[in-house]
């Protein structure tokens, strides 16, 4: 009799333990796994992208964006070399379609690109981005501070890095932080008044 009550009890002891190992097992099967973090899409990265620079003005100074290739250790054999600039720089038919692109984002008429210069923002003359939209910008030809006053810094700026007087780092940063100071600190304090020797520099901006 005492045989039979071990035997029974084991069996419940046995029982009782599988059922708690099968509530176990549910209760893990229930709670799912989190799903695996999803990659950002890239086609939305790029309608992002896009939807930023339609916002930006395009007649509002961007933010400007460097050229990795130019460095001040190779600037002899870049921007300082005769012709280079025409080597990096955009096709026509790549700076008239972004011209009309940008009038028409900002809801203007396609003709009125020819009131425009599509200015390279930190100028290629020092290491400026040739096709970035970060560096491009539609600056009206007339106007006080108008597309041929910022040329004459450009060609100003880069004979200045080249002949060793500032450096190409000094250049683009005066562009970027405020190019009318850096005009009045490196061309003329009067952006109206044309000095012979700017007159005589105009005639090979390289923008």
């Amino acid at each position: 009799m005492h045989a039979m009550g071990t035997k029974e009890s084991g069996r419940s002891s046995a029982l009782a333990s599988a059922f708690l190992t099968l509530s176990l097992v549910a209760g893990c099967a229930a709670i799912s796994p989190p799903p695996p973090p999803v990659a950002p899409d890239a086609a939305a990265r790029v309608e992002e992208t896009d939807a930023t620079r339609a916002r930006r003005s395009p007649f509002t100074e961007p933010p400007g964006a460097f050229f990795a290739v130019v460095t001040q250790a190779n600037i002899t054999t870049t921007i300082c070399v005769s012709g280079w600039t025409a080597t990096v720089r955009p096709s026509t038919s790549f700076t008239q379609a972004l011209k009309k692109l940008m009038l028409s984002r900002a809801g203007l008429d396609p003709k009125a690109a020819i009131q425009y210069e599509l200015d390279h923002f930190i100028p290629l003359a020092i290491g400026g981005h040739p096709r970035s939209e970060d560096n491009l910008w539609l600056q009206r030809w007339d106007g006080e501070w108008n597309a041929r006053i910022k040329d004459r810094l450009e060609r100003r700026l880069q004979v200045m890095v080249c002949a060793g007087q500032i450096t190409l780092h000094t250049a683009r940063v005066a562009v970027q932080d405020d190019w009318h100071t850096a005009y009045r600190k490196y061309v003329a304090a009067d952006a109206a008044v044309l000095h012979r020797e700017i007159e005589m520099d105009e005639a090979e901006v390289v923008e």
